[in-house]
């Protein structure tokens, strides 16, 4: 009876985690953990973008990078930053043209540029994520 009830439980948890991924990421951006998480990112940045300094516009919280299947709220505090609607868009628009000319290399070559980027990292003040960010995406890019 127990190892039965045991197995109803395993699946039930199986069920529950694939509804969970089954949600669209706009829903999963509804929930409550999500919510908690980018409270706790805006109030770090103390309600700023991180790029340009607006505090009177609409302001988002921006994973600097993505790993399929994680949720959006078990990123690590140091992934996410706070970003007004503007940069926002344009840092979605920086990673388009990012996969747009990653795509004309091999393979060999986004790993060694990826490096170099992950090196150039140390060449910069601590709060410059954009070439760490860029290295992120690179290596990324090239394991898909």
């Amino acid at each position: 009876m127990r190892c039965r009830a045991s197995r109803v439980s395993h699946c039930i948890e199986r069920a529950l985690s694939f509804i969970a991924m089954a949600k669209s990421y706009s829903d999963k951006l509804k929930d409550p953990r999500w919510q908690k998480k980018r409270l706790e990112i805006m109030q770090r940045d103390k309600f700023m973008c991180r790029e340009c300094g607006d505090t009177d516009n609409t302001l988002n919280v921006h994973h600097l990078n993505y790993i399929h299947g994680m949720q959006p709220w078990e990123y690590d505090n140091s992934d996410l930053k706070t970003l007004c609607e503007l940069c926002h868009q344009a840092m979605h628009n920086d990673y388009i043209e990012i996969k747009r000319i990653a795509s004309t290399f091999d393979i060999e070559t986004l790993h060694y540029a990826a490096e170099v980027l992950k090196a150039m990292k140390y060449l910069y003040p601590p709060d410059c994520d954009d070439v760490l960010i860029l290295a992120k995406e690179l290596a990324r890019i090239n394991h898909e």
